[in-house]
């Protein structure tokens, strides 16, 4: 196979010429545009960098985590040793796994096959798409799409588990997939099994056979070490077996009736910010079961096929002109089992986004899960348009179809790039003015706005012990005395009112805009 790869008219400009390229490119372009996107901030990226901190300072036993995924954490942990700022630390970590990304969309061009022409156009497009992954959220799905990619070049080759490392290596890379991001474990069991069921019954002869059944128990084996470490670990902390505990929390927010924790709730632990760090203890017992009735089974349903509708309108918009040329493919080419077998990168492509579009349809919709699955898409429609042109579609057009296609998958990352400049400056500046009237490690609570008062918090070093948006006054009143709260944050908007805080002190100066802060304590 890799004197294939060798062999293929995009190695001839010299070895891994082009993806060094656009890497260079890409890095050198995230670095002019991370200053602009630096203090962008989110609830996730809060509790990953709270673990990473516990780690860095041997909090061991705090940072183990079964509602966070550990391998964003664990990669913070040596940019935060040598000082680096985290904000700053974690778009760092997310440029480096898009160089990755890169390097293996280049790989997998060889195996889809890709005209050089193509190959450079997808690749260039990569550049603002992986940008924009960058510098919009942090999360582990930056990290989870180098990882996946990775596992599609071994499960991709034309030879795969004819060599007998390939089910240990598929293995590996399940399990530190897993440590990425929880969901890939049931989805790389499936895949992996259908993938491995796939070869077996297209290859003739006992010989093959029994070598492809060894590389699947292998691969099952090794995944199942490498993730069972990390599920006794979190087991003993929680006292059950569990492989992750987003469960019992992803179940009640999809709920008939979504569960949201009234009331004030203490941060797990002596250094989190919030109860966001590990929610899974407050949320236990009282998850949605969907099959506990008729009635649930068939809301369950709908939330099914309206993530499939939403999954396939996020398809569509990430590029209109990669649809188009995908369902044209397919309704030109598909006819018997033989075009099928011709075609096989393309079937195992499309396998794989069902597989793993569809299981998160049975939860959640949300652009970012699909990072991996655009990236693929990517690859899918420069395939079908290299097939279309070698049929005799296009062949006076190809490259501007090339170029539009290319075009048409950085339309949206761009004007989310724009769209999101300077993101979170606003609080991160804010901050600076409150730090003079709040001392890091005080109690706060908000009476509403539960993401700009956790963002404040989290510059601030203090703890937030929650907002009284669903709270009576009286009630308010109880929990902010019950928790010992030393400061209330006061937005322009609360519709409590100043004078419920009449009698408590105000120590702000006016200076900070719509928020007043008063001292309770």
């Amino acid at each position: 196979m890799t004197n294939q790869i060798i062999k293929h008219s995009l190695w001839r400009t010299g070895k891994f010429g082009l993806p060094l390229v656009m890497i260079g490119i890409y890095l050198t372009l995230g670095s002019l545009l991370l200053p602009f996107y630096r203090y962008q901030i989110n609830p996730d990226g809060i509790t990953y960098i709270s673990i990473a901190q516990k780690y860095l300072r041997g909090e061991f036993h705090d940072a183990i985590n079964g509602h966070a995924y550990p391998m964003i954490s664990w990669l913070l942990v040596p940019l935060l040793y040598v000082n680096i700022e985290p904000l700053l630390a974690t778009k760092i970590l997310n440029l480096l796994a898009g160089a990755v990304i890169i390097m293996n969309l280049y790989l997998l061009t060889a195996r889809f096959s890709l005209k050089a022409k193509t190959a450079r156009a997808l690749l260039a497009a990569a550049v603002p798409v992986l940008l924009y992954f960058a510098f919009y959220v942090i999360t582990p799905d930056m990290l989870l799409t180098a990882v996946m990619l990775t596992y599609l070049l071994i499960v991709f080759k034309k030879d795969f588990a004819e060599n007998w490392t390939d089910g240990i290596l598929c293995g590996l890379v399940g399990g530190i997939a897993y440590l990425t991001k929880s969901f890939f474990l049931p989805f790389f069991y499936c895949h992996f099994t259908l993938m491995c069921a796939m070869r077996f019954f297209s290859r003739k002869g006992n010989g093959s056979r029994k070598l492809i059944i060894v590389n699947a128990l292998a691969g099952i084996a090794t995944c199942l070490v490498v993730s069972g470490l990390w599920v006794s670990i979190i087991s003993a902390k929680y006292g059950h077996m569990t492989a992750a505990s987003q469960g019992s929390v992803v179940f009640s927010v999809i709920s008939p009736h979504p569960h949201f924790l009234k009331g004030f709730a203490p941060p797990p632990n002596k250094t989190a910010i919030s109860i966001w760090e590990d929610p899974s203890e407050p949320f236990k017992g009282i998850g949605w079961n969907p099959f506990a009735s008729y009635a649930d089974l068939k809301y369950w349903v709908k939330v099914i096929i309206r993530n499939i509708i939403n999954n396939t309108r996020l398809f569509a918009a990430f590029s209109p002109v990669a649809l188009c040329l995908c369902l044209g493919f397919f309704f030109s080419f598909y006819r018997t089992a033989q075009h099928l077998k011709d075609h096989s990168t393309f079937v195992l492509s499309c396998i794989t986004i069902i597989l793993y579009a569809g299981g998160y349809s049975l939860l959640l919709s949300d652009e970012r899960f699909l990072w991996p699955l655009f990236l693929l898409y990517m690859l899918m429609s420069g395939y079908c348009l290299d097939m279309l042109v070698q049929r005799g579609f296009f062949l006076q057009k190809a490259d501007l179809l090339r170029v539009i296609l290319a075009i048409s998958f950085i339309v949206i990352p761009v004007k989310n790039l724009y769209e999101n400049f300077n993101t979170g400056k606003d609080i991160f500046l804010l901050s600076k003015k409150v730090f003079r009237y709040i001392a890091p490690g005080s109690k706060i609570a908000a009476d509403t706005d539960w993401y700009r008062s956790l963002f404040l918090a989290y510059h601030l070093g203090a703890p937030i012990y929650g907002t009284g948006d669903n709270l009576t006054k009286d009630e308010l009143k109880s929990e902010l005395g019950k928790y010992a709260i030393d400061y209330i944050l006061v937005w322009g908007s609360s519709a409590k009112g100043d004078r419920f805080w009449k009698g408590h002190m105000r120590v702000d100066n006016a200076d900070t805009g719509a928020l007043r802060i008063y001292r309770l304590r």
